[in-house]
């Protein structure tokens, strides 16, 4: 049965929520945090943890890294921060059509990109996407929850463990990084339900 080219269109009107979810979803399937119920936004708790769960807790500082990304791009993509490089050439492997028919500043921003397909999408590295969060939340009305700590926070765990344990495996996780993290989390999760600009 062939396929129709609408079926393969991809709308990311609510990408910054996939992405919300999607950070969500690397940390708790280790079964070392688990959502607590009944919070909006949702948030983590931890579940358990002890250090025989040196394995589970090695792999939750990569999957933990990534998370932190996908919160921070999901922020920025809230509050409609352009965080896209160049498009690629190539689509390669994923040529879908991608629409945003449901969020006009998104579906603008990737039209001036001539960004049409999946593949095409390019953003900017990781480190770009703080400072432009950080640049943008420091333009917030001074009654706003100043949130310089918390980057410093997201880019020192880049900083010390992304890249690192992106090469090696070391399964040391303390039980203070591990809570840090998730505190880091969590105050991520509420930044992306903050007020996204208009």
């Amino acid at each position: 049965m062939a396929t129709t080219t609408a079926a393969l269109n991809i709308d990311l009107s609510h990408w910054s929520r996939k992405l919300r979810a999607s950070a969500i979803q690397l940390v708790i399937h280790l079964d070392v945090w688990e959502v607590d119920p009944g919070t909006d936004p949702e948030l983590l708790r931890n579940k358990k943890f002890s250090p025989d769960m040196s394995p589970r807790t090695s792999i939750l500082r990569v999957t933990g890294a990534v998370g932190l990304e996908y919160l921070v791009k999901a922020a920025c993509l809230e509050r409609k921060l352009d965080i896209f490089a160049a498009a690629k050439k190539s689509p390669g492997p994923y040529p879908q059509a991608i629409s945003a028919p449901d969020n006009p500043w998104l579906a603008a921003t990737l039209a001036s990109k001539n960004m049409t397909l999946l593949g095409h999408i390019n953003t900017v590295q990781f480190e770009d996407c703080i400072t432009v969060l950080r640049a943008d939340l420091d333009n917030d009305p001074p009654s706003t929850i100043k949130h310089g700590p918390l980057l410093d926070d997201v880019k020192r765990w880049k900083d010390d463990h992304r890249n690192r344990d992106c090469h090696v495996a070391v399964g040391v996780l303390n039980i203070d990084e591990y809570d840090h993290l998730m505190q880091t989390f969590n105050s991520l999760i509420k930044l992306c339900s903050e007020h996204p600009k208009s």
